[in-house]
């Protein structure tokens, strides 16, 4: 399952090879059904929704055109098993991921031309975004890498962070520079691209990353961990402004409401709604200055200690019951 960036579309895949799109705002009903004709392994669309990339077992990335509710007819031949996939805000670009680590790029208005590929991780990878509307590719593989690479020069622009094992999330935010990093080895990294930095989000919880979301402004990055736990971070800094807050199921999505509220809608049709409290713009040192004040928490080695519960009902946090 996957909801169009607007909210008011749904796609969902089957196994069987057949794509089923739904739009939400009108009945919803029933729109667009795509036959690809093999198993899909992997769906990406644009921002706007107007087209779906989908990649099969035939090892091929084909497109259709929501809009006119048909396939555009054109399929790209890949060298290799896909393993993940992307397409530009714009829709202009596809880039797909394979399991030798090389990396293929592809324009979506161009079915004579065939894609661009070089190698690009020692090994499978796992992960790609766009970012600055399609100049930029952000690859992540299980070599543990994020790299920012050039789409028209096909070069590495900045290399922000190593992980010491697999990288198994990369989450960007549109028209930032700002990406999060989830690795296996359960640490987690808030990167620029644009300048090549990264800070490692301070003390984690020794849980797998399942997803995360940037706030609109880029000032908060939310977390949900393996099995259900939900954490508020600083994304600036890469301090933690909460405890591993529990979820009633294992989430199914989440998404930033506004700047002050996070909504996760769980597995058992549950939906989670944090609001949080004003947090001031400003560097990490005047943040954490103003967060001292307000909690009483003493840094402790450029940490913080764990918020408790008391600390977390003072700065007015609510869970909102459905």
């Amino acid at each position: 399952l996957e909801f169009k960036s607007t909210g008011d579309r749904l796609l969902r895949a089957g196994k069987n090879g057949v794509l089923y799109v739904y739009d939400l705002a009108e009945s919803p009903k029933h729109r667009l059904t795509c036959e690809y004709g093999e198993r899909m392994s992997l769906l990406a669309q644009d921002a706007l929704g107007h087209y779906l990339a989908i990649a099969g077992s035939d090892r091929q990335i084909g497109l259709w055109h929501v809009e006119a509710r048909q396939p555009t007819g054109w399929r790209w031949a890949l060298g290799g098993v896909p393993v993940s996939l992307a397409v530009s805000q714009d829709g202009s670009k596809w880039a797909a991921g394979l399991e030798n680590g090389m990396l293929c790029l592809g324009d979506m208005t161009r079915a004579d031309q065939s894609p661009t590929c070089w190698p690009g991780h020692r090994g499978p990878v796992t992960a790609l975004q766009f970012a600055d509307q399609g100049r930029v590719l952000l690859s992540a593989g299980v070599d543990g890498r994020l790299l920012a690479w050039d789409t028209s020069k096909f070069r590495v622009l900045s290399r922000p962070v190593a992980h010491a094992a697999a990288v198994s999330l990369l989450v960007a935010l549109p028209d930032s520079s700002l990406a999060f990093t989830g690795s296996k080895d359960y640490s987690g990294a808030v990167c620029d691209w644009a300048s090549g930095r990264c800070r490692f989000l301070t003390q984690p919880t020794r849980q797998e990353w399942l997803m995360a979301r940037f706030s609109p402004c880029g000032m908060l990055l939310a977390t949900v961990t393996i099995p259900a736990n939900l954490e508020i971070w600083h994304a600036p800094s890469g301090y933690r402004l909460t405890p591993p807050l529990p979820l009633p199921a294992p989430p199914r999505a989440i998404q930033w409401l506004s700047r002050e509220e996070c909504a996760v809608l769980c597995q058992n049709g549950e939906l989670c709604v944090w609001r949080l409290p004003e947090l001031p713009d400003g560097d990490a040192n005047t943040l954490m200055a103003q967060w001292q004040q307000i909690s009483g928490l003493q840094l402790i080695g450029d940490t913080v200690r764990p918020i408790n519960v008391e600390h977390w009902q003072h700065l007015s946090w609510q869970r909102q019951q459905p």
